[in-house]
């Protein structure tokens, strides 16, 4: 039960930090950006507060993921609209549209709907797209894996 609300609690915490972090309006990315379009899993994440720092590693997500506990999704669509998803055990679902550009398939910038700030992430050699933003006493550092070159991964029943 613990480990519910603490999903919970991070997958709230990192919704909310990212949806307060980001804002603004982007096309999608150039050619080498096109590479990035698919479905993302997070991989794992770390979440600091102050001195608290909680962590979930690949292998906790993966547990959490499969008893039906959370499950964050970044998706990049062609058009440059973005959407970071999680679903939490209450299956409760929590949807931030974003957009996102990238000029040369190594950085990519995230952008809500107002123009007023901007979440960077950059693309390690291996796909894996890292997203870090810190606020204050506060950062998140969310690492997602490709697991599919077509956006809509989950929601698509031909899978």
């Amino acid at each position: 039960m613990k480990t519910k609300k603490v999903g919970l609690l991070v997958l709230t915490a990192v919704l909310a930090f990212v949806l307060a972090g980001c804002s603004g309006l982007v096309s999608g990315g150039a050619d080498k950006g096109k590479a990035l379009v698919g479905t993302y899993e997070l991989e794992s994440m770390e979440l600091k507060n102050g001195s608290q720092t909680q962590s979930i590693s690949k292998e906790q997500y993966k547990q959490l993921s499969e008893q039906g506990n959370i499950h964050i999704t970044l998706e990049l669509s062609e058009d440059g609209s973005a959407v970071l998803t999680g679903i939490t055990a209450t299956g409760d679902t929590q949807k931030a549209d974003l957009k996102w550009k990238s000029d040369d398939g190594k950085t990519i910038t995230f952008t809500s709907d107002s123009e007023s700030g901007k979440v960077s992430a950059t693309v390690g050699d291996n796909g894996e797209i890292t997203l870090e933003e810190s606020q204050d006493d506060t950062s998140v550092k969310m690492v997602f894996s490709k697991i599919s070159d077509k956006p809509g991964y989950y929601s698509d029943s031909s899978k």
